[in-house]
């Protein structure tokens, strides 16, 4: 949690986190930003591995029989 922040919403769709700041006289408002680089980056390496694992072996199986189908029909 974020002390006195809020959500809006913008006119193109997307959304900010907007804290209220003490001490600036004439826009008391400033976007919040939120740190995503590092989580984002270590579910991407957690999935990607799994994704090998799992899925990986069925895609390269389904390839290889598409390719013989097509030289077997020549």
């Amino acid at each position: 949690r974020i002390p006195g922040a809020f959500i809006q919403q913008l006119k193109n769709g997307r959304w900010h986190v907007m804290q209220r700041v003490v001490g600036k006289n004439r826009y008391p408002i400033d976007v919040v930003k939120i740190p995503m680089a590092v989580p984002l980056t270590t579910a991407f390496k957690q999935n990607i591995e799994r994704i090998r694992r799992e899925r990986l072996p069925k895609e390269l199986g389904y390839a290889l029989q598409h390719q013989l189908r097509m030289v077997i029909k020549r």
